[in-house]
Order: structure tokens, then sequence, then C-alpha cells
């Protein structure tokens, strides 16, 4: 067991889990003032437990695996964009000998191991600048912070054009300051296009000098910006604009309309709509539950599984006319009731290069909605979080309607699957899941017209089959790379990079200037359609089932943790750390985590074995 002394405590804000609409955004504003204005927002000296993380040993068990660990490569600047500059500084450049500068645009990056990461890693390996982007959402959303009194001088990313003419312009002006950059090789991309009046901006300069080969967009409520910029640039690997993979009616009405399996829905105006359609659905369905929803929103935000038609009525109250997810403006004026599907649930991170599919990681979640039993007993958020088994004396729970809690998202492979418990599985389960998996995800994205770049969706493998819950044209929210890396071999970003750069006609972006490590490309057509792991891996989900002050941090159980084989790193959010100061609350979807374990052994009785020892100590960790 390590001593206190040996704990590595780290500064600053973690990275949120994803945008969205609600008391995140606060810490999302904080988080962007921190690391994009320069400016310390007042907890910046918060710590957070967590462990020295166990790399070298992980390394050391992969190291025998038949692929190549992909390490974490270069460093960022105070404001995450990459500082290298991609010329050869023994090289004289000149416009008429240039190639065309091939660049990424990345789109709302906030976090670390998400854009910022991807934005390292196209510069180290490929020789290609990243150029950060604020979408319209997000630009509104700092702008209206601005109004309300905070000080924000300027938005040293740039800020999208809002109009397809204004696109013009803009791309007009990245070509002139890329060129800039390229002559005087001491200038630092961090200051791209901050404003027209600041810069020695080049004219006369040929418009197809660059290519834009790419927009990567780290939040949910920038998806919309981000396809219409893709069109606007014309970037030339992009899925045009399509509602449908963004709205979760449109999307099972486009796969249906398709002739693909997906699950009975209907989108209903008033309370009687959404009773009619769910008193079938909570007669048809062996588990006797029916799931209702907004049409847009992410991280199980205000998704209900109601087992009678009062959870119904009151889901759906709180549903209609709340916020919609990446519209600031606008309110849900239908709510959306599904049959609820009865199998275990995938997460599928995927890649698309000119409609080839391949997939990157296949996780499996372990989701419950007991032990804790998760109610929400209110429409107002203050009163959201009610948990059976905590130490609030109030009995006014909405019987019927509770969402479930994420406890573990484990990588899945088909060597593992002995899951001889599942009540879902049958004979078709004999046969490995993985291509049936592939070939049904495809089916699904060809559908929704997906032919470039990263998805993230999630499916519920039925008897009947695999049926969509809903598809996102992003990276999975959390920090995936050191699990990938160490049980797969490679990661979703290094092969989206392949995808988008691994040409090998096109190496480096100016003369003189080439991939800088050609080692660590992966190579798109060795890249199997779907993964093996050669080492067990999981996100263990911290579950908080306590409501009050805090008390006392279970250090004594922490430490335990820390010291099992399995265990590469953990966190407990700074929000639980304050004994007599924090006030927490029940965990009731995965926003409201206390934080994360992750997990990583070659041995699967090892893994199993520290991972059920965690949820013994989970309700232990804080006392109220």
């Amino acid at each position: 067991m390590l001593l206190e002394s040996d704990m590595k405590y780290q500064q600053g804000v973690r990275c949120c889990y994803c945008v969205t609409a609600r008391s995140i955004w606060f810490h999302l504003f904080l988080l962007v003032v921190a690391a994009l204005f320069s400016v310390s927002p007042f907890y910046a000296s918060c710590i957070a437990w967590t462990t020295n993380t166990k790399k070298g040993v992980a390394q050391t068990r992969a190291s025998i695996s038949r692929r190549k660990i992909w390490g974490r490569g270069g460093d960022i600047s105070t404001d995450g964009v990459a500082t290298t500059a991609l010329v050869n500084e023994n090289e004289e450049i000149s416009p008429q000998n240039k190639k065309k500068q091939r660049v990424i645009l990345l789109m709302d990056s906030f976090c670390e191991y998400h854009n910022r990461y991807l934005s390292d890693r196209a510069r180290d390996v490929y020789g290609v600048r990243s150029v950060h982007v604020l979408s319209n959402y997000m630009t509104g959303y700092l702008r209206s912070l601005k109004q309300e009194g905070n000080e924000i001088s300027s938005l040293p990313l740039i800020p999208m054009p809002s109009s397809p003419e204004e696109a013009i312009e803009w791309r007009r002006q990245l070509v002139d300051k890329l060129l800039q950059l390229d002559v005087d090789t001491n200038v630092d991309t961090s200051t791209v296009i901050e404003n027209d009046n600041n810069i020695d901006v080049i004219r006369n300069r040929n418009n197809d000098i660059i290519e834009l080969k790419g927009l990567i967009c780290e939040s949910d409520p920038g998806l919309d910006d981000a396809e219409r910029l893709s069109m606007w640039l014309n970037i030339t690997n992009h899925n045009g604009f399509n509602e449908a993979r963004r709205n979760k009616f449109l999307t099972i009405s486009t796969l249906s309309s398709k002739n693909i399996s997906t699950v009975r829905q209907q989108l209903c105006t008033t309370v009687d709509e959404a009773i009619e359609f769910a008193t079938t659905q909570l007669l048809l369905n062996p588990e006797g539950l029916v799931v209702v929803k907004p049409i847009r929103g992410c991280a199980s935000d205000d998704v209900f599984l109601c087992e009678d038609l009062e959870s119904v009525r009151s889901a759906f109250g709180i549903i209609k006319g709340s916020t919609v997810l990446g519209s600031p403006h606008k309110k849900h004026c239908s709510v959306l009731v599904q049959e609820y599907a009865v199998g275990q649930e995938y997460a599928v991170d995927t890649v698309s290069k000119d409609g080839k599919l391949k997939i990157a990681a296949v996780w499996k979640y372990d989701k419950r909605p007991q032990p804790p039993t998760i109610r929400q007993q209110s429409v107002g958020s203050e009163n959201k979080g009610k948990v059976d088994g905590s130490n609030d004396d109030d009995d006014d729970d909405v019987k019927g309607r509770h969402s479930q809690v994420y406890y573990a998202t484990e990588l899945y492979d088909d060597d593992d699957n002995d899951d001889d418990d599942d009540e879902s599985r049958n004979d078709n389960d004999l046969h490995p899941l993985l291509p049936i998996i592939y070939e049904y995800l495809n089916d699904c994205l060809n559908a929704l017209d997906i032919r470039w770049g990263v998805t993230h969706s999630e499916l519920i493998v039925t008897s009947d089959g695999p049926r969509l819950v809903e598809v996102n044209a992003r990276q999975h929210n959390m920090d995936f790379v050191p699990l990938t890396d160490n049980a797969i071999g490679y990661n979703l970003y290094d092969l989206l990079l392949a995808a988008y750069l691994g040409d090998g006609d096109d190496d480096g972006n100016v003369d003189g200037a080439v991939a800088i490590n050609k080692d660590e490309q992966l190579d798109w057509e060795l890249v199997p359609n779907y993964p093996s792991t050669r080492m067990n891996g999981a996100m263990v989900h911290l579950v908080n089932n306590k409501k009050g002050i805090l008390k006392r941090l279970n250090e004594k159980a922490l430490y335990e943790i820390q010291a099992m084989d399995s265990v590469w790193d953990l966190e407990v959010y700074p929000g639980f750390l304050k004994e007599g100061v924090s006030y927490i609350e029940p965990t009731v979807d995965i926003k409201s985590d206390a934080g994360w374990i992750q997990l990583l052994h070659p041995s699967k009785e090892i893994f199993e074995r520290d991972y059920e020892r965690i949820i013994e100590l989970m309700p232990s960790l804080f006392e109220v």
C-alpha cells in the first residue's frame, strides 16, 4: 500500500464529460477561461485524489503482444494549439513550389485527451497542422457570459463563419495566415487568425494552397455547426448535413425506412398520445418497461425507463418544454416514446474512410438501476437525484420512473463472450457477435450517409438481433486512449488520422516537411474491420449513493483500490474531496459520477476480482 507521500495530486480542472446546456456549462466556462483565455479560475488550485499511473507496468505486460503500443506525442501550448512550425528551416519557401498544405479543423477543443491529443498526433506523426475553431453555439455562449459581466477580452480560438458567404473570406484569411507562418517559423501557430486588424495579412495568394482534410467536433452541441462548416468550406472528407444524425426520432425513422430493424417509437405532442402508445408497449414488453426521452440529448440526460402510465405522464412533463441540446432558444415541443429493447447494451466506436467502416473499439456497459435505485422526483433539477437507501428520509419518489446508472464501460471481445447469466442470450449468441454488430452498424451508417470520420454509437443486442439506440458523430466521451492503446494496440484517433492523412502519395505539407514519425502511422488497410483484445480493460465509474455535507472520505478504501493489480489510474473529482465543505449528491447519470478508475490487466480472473471488490467498496467511499 502506498504512503501518502507517494500519492500524486493532480492540479487544475478536469475536462467536462460533454458539452450540455445544464449545470456543467458553468464548469465548462471556467475550463475555457483557464485553458483558452489565460485566466486562472478560482478553483484552479483544487486537487484531485489520483494514483501514480502504472504505465510502466502496463506497457511491460503489453510488450509481449503482437502489436505496437502507440504512445502520446508532443506538447501543447497553453491554449492547446500545436506550436511546431511545419517548415524545414533550411529550405527556401516559395509559393510557386509549395505543395498543398494539409490541415484539419478541430471544433470546440476543450479536452486534453480528445481534440488536443488529436492535434498533437497530427503534428508529430503526420506533420499536419490543426486549426482550432469554435462552433457558433459555443461562441454565442461565451459571448453571453461576457455580456453578463464575465471578463473575456478575446477568443483565441477562431469563431466559425456564420454564413456560406462569410466562409469564403474566412478561408482566405486562413490561407493568408498559414502562408505567413511558413515564412516566419518563429510565429506561434496558436495566434492563427485572432483578428484581421492585428495580423500582417499576406494578400494575393492562391486560395488553393491548403487542403482541409477533415473537421472533427468534440462537443455535442457543436455537431450541427460542424456539418454546416464542412459544407461551406468544401472540406475534402465530409458527410454533408443531415439532422437525422442527431434527432433521435429521425434516426430511427430513417433506419426503418431503409428496412433496418429498429425499436418501435412514436413522437408525441400531447401526454394523451404518450399514454396511448406507452399502454401498448408496456403490455408487449417482457420487462414491462417503456423509454421516454427527448429527441436530442447526450449522456442519458432526461432519459427515463417507465414501468407504469403515471411515470410516463411524469417523464413527459419533465421533457416537454425543456431546452433542446445545442439550441438554447428552442424548447422541446414533443416527447419521444420508444419500445424498451431487452438485451445487453454496447457502445461502438468507429471510423469511416470513404464509406469503408472499421470498428476501433466495442464497449460493454454495466448499467444498473439497483443498487442503488435511482429516482428523479420533480421537474426542478434541484430536486433530482433521490437514491433508495441514502440518508434522506423524504419519501416523495415518483414510483416507476427511474434511470440507469453506469458502473463500468468495459472493452468487449468475442473471445470473452462467456456471459452465461445474460438472460437475453439465445442460440444465435453461439456465433461471434462482432461480425453481427459490424454488419448492422455498417447498414445504419450507410442509411445516415456517414462515409467519413468518427462515430460513437450505442445499440442493444436483443434475442432478435441488434437494435440501434443512437448514433453520435463524435468521439466516445471518456479517456479511452490508454485503455485501447494497451488492450488493442491502437486507438480511435490514430485510426481517424490514418483515414484522413494516411495516403502514401501525400507526405508532408510543404517542401522539405515530411511526416515526423512515419513508424507510428497506422496502415488503414492492415487494421481489421473489428478489433480483438490482448488485455482486459475498463473505465469504472464511481457511483455515489450519499446526499449531504461530506463528513469523511474513505482514504483507506481508496488506498486499497490504488494498490490493486488491475488499476492503471484513478481520480476522485474535487467536488467529492473537501470534508466538511463539499455538498455531495447521489449519482443519477454519467455526468454526476464521483470519479473514475481505469482498469487494465491480462488476467481475466484478476481483472474481475478487482472490479467486484471496487463495487463492494463504492458505497463506503463517502460518509455524510
